[in-house]
């Protein structure tokens, strides 16, 4: 055996020692003067299992008090945030458990709620309590809660009334398709229709293809000749 791997099967000297499943370096827990520490070893592929399976539990033993968190975030839009903060003032100021926390995102602002309890069914009742609360004052704002987007409840709302969705991008290269197209299907179009994207492209094209020879004094005849334009069609349903 190398020294190498001598070091890494030593361990602190009263300590409770972790198997690593995953590796060779075991983990460790080690209360002194009242502090617990652990040891865990770096790799995320050790670390993590090791955790999960021993040191989670070893944690929970030592607490006196076992007290869960549990959060919600409340998404909204059309609204700022200074004026969603006004709105909700007296629940910011007064709040003990659960909390609120405003926070700014791009295009919108949200609201995380985190209650603290012992029972999972408390920590809900005390969320959802402020969540009734907040949204009887900006519930017209509220858009979706947690992990959702603009763009995924868009597609949503789209799917339920069974429309599709058409685009022709000029200058954001591409962006807005690209967010759609995790929750899009896509389907065949027809001769004309592609056709008629390929117009539509093409002029929107040749548009932001001129701006960079009309800043540099090119006529737009020109640029019909001196820019090679690109065009393809996609066309997608909910």
């Amino acid at each position: 055996m190398t020294e190498n791997n001598k070091k890494q099967a030593l361990v602190l000297e009263g300590s409770e020692v972790l198997a690593n499943d995953h590796g060779m370096a075991p983990g460790m827990v080690l209360s002194k003067s009242g502090i617990t520490y652990m040891l865990l070893p770096g790799p995320p592929s050790e670390m993590e299992p090791m955790f999960l399976s021993y040191g989670y539990e070893k944690i929970m033993n030592k607490l006196e008090k076992h007290e869960r968190i549990d959060s919600k975030v409340l998404r909204f839009y059309g609204i700022g945030e200074a004026e969603l903060e006004t709105v909700i003032e007296d629940l910011l100021v007064n709040q003990t458990n659960p909390t609120i926390a405003p926070l700014a995102a791009e295009g919108e602002v949200t609201l995380r709620i985190t209650a603290k309890d012992s029972s999972k069914e408390k920590c809900e009742e005390l969320i959802l309590e402020a969540e009734k609360e907040i949204l009887s004052r900006v519930g017209k704002f509220h858009y979706g809660s947690d992990n959702t987007s603009l763009i995924k409840e868009l597609v949503k709302e789209l799917t339920v009334r069974k429309l599709s969705i058409a685009a022709a991008e000029s200058l954001t290269g591409g962006m807005f398709q690209e967010q759609l197209t995790p929750f899009l299907a896509p389907v065949k179009s027809s001769k004309a229709e592609l056709s008629a994207i390929r117009m539509m492209r093409s002029r929107t094209s040749l548009a932001s293809a001129m701006i960079p020879y009309l800043s540099m004094g090119w006529s737009a005849v020109s640029v019909q000749w001196k820019w090679p334009l690109m065009f393809g069609a996609s066309s997608m349903r909910m």
